[in-house]
């Protein structure tokens, strides 16, 4: 199922939607996606059920969902969804059994809030959203004003799941002036992401060449693998057929030999997707 999603991406490349940091399968721009959430009773106590119903098929998005997908006839989402998508899935079915997934807002006493010279306030959701979009001015005000450039975003609090850095937004985005403001700055360049997901993993995926460079510069980890498949950012550089970046990673010395949870080793993954020139340099 991973390996058709990838296919997917691939051949949807120049109009593939992005959704947080992960990208939409194909089948989503093509079908029509249902998000629900059942509430069940699991030895005595309520459980909440979120699943995506798509294609015919539904796919079991949070634990409890994907504890019970087997007996009821569920595809494990994990295997489909990439975490940017599963999040947003969990926000929108938690939504719909009343449960509130909005992040807590601080006290202006916080470390997650600072005060900036013109008086407006800066949190960790603002600073991501500028990493996102590569707005300097305003990671620059945030720089100003001593804001800790690792705080995380607010995450989902009511599955307990964390947000994510600005440096792993702007890597997942491509926003490479602003990855290096940021890291020049005294942001951590190899941060511990739920799913693996670190900003050399994004910005391999992403194929974002330049902010790979920067990263490399900082002694990042190369071979950390991603939870839903145990992919290093070489193999998702490989699938994506970003030779430039493939090149890095390989000088910088991630490991050819390590394979996937489908058994595909960067050079194998490269030939799947039909990436001809990565899987040359690969072998």
């Amino acid at each position: 199922m991973r390996r058709n999603t990838q296919v997917a991406r691939r051949a949807a490349a120049a109009g593939i939607v992005l959704f947080g940091v992960g990208l939409l399968p194909l089948t989503v721009a093509a079908q029509q996606r249902d998000v629900a959430c059942e509430r069940t009773t699991v030895a005595g106590k309520e459980q909440l059920l979120v699943t995506v119903r798509e294609g015919g098929k539904v796919y079991a998005i949070n634990g409890t969902a994907r504890t019970a997908a087997a007996k009821r006839g569920w595809i494990d989402g994990k295997t489909a969804f990439d975490p940017g998508p599963m999040g947003e899935y969990l926000k929108e079915g938690l939504e719909k059994c009343g449960v509130s997934t909005a992040a807590s807002t601080p006290a202006a006493s916080s470390p997650a809030v600072a005060v900036g010279s013109a008086g407006g306030a800066l949190t960790a959701d603002g600073l991501r959203a500028a990493a996102n979009t590569g707005d300097l001015a305003t990671i620059k005000r945030y720089i100003a004003a001593k804001f800790d450039l690792n705080r995380r975003s607010g995450g989902v609090p009511a599955l307990g799941t964390k947000g994510s850095p600005p440096v792993s937004a702007a890597a997942a985005s491509k926003q490479c002036e602003a990855l290096d403001l940021l890291l020049n700055a005294g942001a951590k360049a190899d941060t511990g992401e739920q799913y693996g997901f670190t900003p050399l993993a994004l910005a391999a995926q992403a194929g974002a060449t330049q902010c790979v460079k920067s990263l490399l510069a900082k002694k990042v980890r190369v071979d950390v693998r991603t939870a839903p498949g145990a992919d290093t950012p070489l193999i998702l550089a490989a699938y994506q057929g970003h030779l430039a970046v493939v090149q890095l990673l390989v000088a910088a010395g991630a490991s050819k030999t390590l394979k996937n949870k489908d058994g595909d080793n960067a050079a194998r993954a490269a030939q799947v997707m039909g990436n001809g020139s990565v899987a040359s340099y690969l072998r």
